[in-house]
């Protein structure tokens, strides 16, 4: 009997202490000692973000000097991470004077709700978001709350201390020509007859998905989009006197949006990924952004993937955006990565081939043996926050990254097999990370 108590007593004080009393069983001893360095450099952190108060958030300060954060997520559809990248934009905004959420997102939409974010309108989000946005992903209620408190937070600034809301995003063109047609029929009516001629097209090819089309017509648009940004840099004098300098800088960068996400689209037509335009477009627009202002701050978010600091492939060509932005910007970019080991999330579901309805998923499964998941999950601690610089300080760290290391991370889809979403993650990919053992999906708008 007493026997039976203490094996009983045991395992209810494994469920109490860590997440996955399982996996702490089975733990070798190099793994062990991975989680003790592990607990001595984490910050513990309460599972849900709207209780993270700035004190919580101070183990960011070191990183926030940079220009340039990026907010990672491991996956498109999970509440937790949307809270938590919500919370710290709010941190950094109201500590260290970041002033621009850029979303992986359309550069055109997201025009439509910045300007609903400049004045404040809080009551036309939800109607905004619907409307405007392309990417069921970010049409939840978590980031209509963050909007809304980005309108609410513009009230009482002056224009010069008003935070903003851009899209960095280059894969559609459905708000990029209707708001270029509108910018030059209002300053150079002459112009924008020309200019219509070859928006109009670029629009006709998007909306037919590309039907038709090979090699050399895409090259004689390509050539005519050219010569069109080049015409309206001629005109650039005449246009900044009938406007001003910030309208004309922002409608000749949306022309280069319009040519990015006119390559996008056509080599994924082809399918030839040899190359990742998406991902060094969207770090371009990127460097735009801080362009135009040297005091420009700004926050990404994004998927893991794209913020990541990912290496080249063997080709040299198929990098990620933020492996771009840590050879433009170096130290002035910094990354924050997100990962979670159990909990469910919203996807696009995925049938051999086939794509499957949107809906709510779930994992159940503990986390691949060795993975930087089941490292994580072992930790005493649901949720924390842990700079890996300070990580791969210990020697045990570091040689772990000589292996293949890997993480779960999905995207949009899922199909329903958790082991096929673990990919290699190296040392350079992010300068820090939040845990979440656990989390819940993401609320539709």
């Amino acid at each position: 009997m007493k026997s039976l108590l203490k094996i009983s007593c045991s395992i209810i004080c494994c469920i109490l202490i860590s997440p996955s009393c399982q996996e702490e069983e089975i733990m070798d001893e190099a793994t062990r000692s991975l989680v003790e360095t592990l607990e001595d450099k984490l910050i513990a952190l309460n599972q849900n973000p709207d209780s993270w108060s700035d004190q919580d958030l101070r183990f960011i300060d070191e990183f926030a000097n940079a220009r340039v954060i990026g907010l990672g997520e491991a996956t498109h559809g999970t509440r937790e991470f949307f809270k938590a990248k919500h919370r710290i934009f709010r941190y950094l905004v109201e500590n260290h004077g970041f002033n621009i959420y850029a979303f992986e997102a359309d550069f055109g939409e997201c025009v439509y709700i910045n300007d609903a974010v400049q004045k404040g309108l809080s009551q036309s989000i939800p109607d905004l978001m619907v409307e405007k946005m392309i990417f069921w992903t970010w049409k939840t209620k978590e980031v209509q709350q963050l909007i809304e408190w980005m309108c609410s937070y513009n009230q009482d600034k002056s224009e010069a201390d008003k935070i903003q809301y851009l899209g960095i995003d280059c894969q559609f063109n459905k708000y990029n020509t209707v708001l270029l047609k509108e910018f030059l029929s209002e300053t150079d009516p002459a112009l924008s007859v020309y200019a219509n001629n070859i928006i109009d097209s670029v629009k006709n090819v998007h909306d037919s998905q590309f039907e038709n089309y090979n090699n050399n017509s895409y090259s004689l648009l390509l050539n005519r989009i050219n010569t069109l940004i080049d015409t309206v840099k001629h005109h650039e004098s005449d246009l900044i006197s009938k406007s001003s300098n910030e309208t004309f800088q922002f409608y000749a960068h949306m022309l280069e949006v319009m040519k990015q996400s006119f390559t996008v689209r056509f080599y994924n037509y082809i399918n030839d990924y040899s190359r990742n335009y998406r991902d060094e477009f969207m770090a371009k627009n990127v460097e735009w952004i801080l362009d135009q202002d040297p005091k420009n701050k700004v926050v990404i978010w994004a998927h893991n993937y794209h913020v990541s600091g990912n290496p080249p492939s063997s080709s040299g060509l198929v990098s990620s955006m933020g492996y771009h932005l840590k050879n433009s910007l170096s130290d002035d970019y910094e990354v924050l990565g997100f990962s979670f080991s159990k909990g469910s999330f919203r996807a696009v579901g995925q049938d051999g081939k086939n794509f499957t309805q949107l809906r709510i998923h779930e994992i159940s499964e503990n986390p691949l043996t060795g993975s930087l998941n089941y490292i994580f999950s072992n930790s005493i601690h649901d949720c924390f926050g842990i700079s890996m610089n300070h990580l791969l300080n210990d020697p045990d760290w570091n040689n772990q990254f000589e292996v293949n290391q890997k993480m779960l991370s999905l995207g949009a889809v899922y199909n329903g097999n958790p082991g096929s979403y673990y990919s290699e993650v190296n040392r350079a990919d992010f300068d820090m990370m939040i845990y979440f053992h656990t989390t819940s999906a993401a609320e539709e708008l």
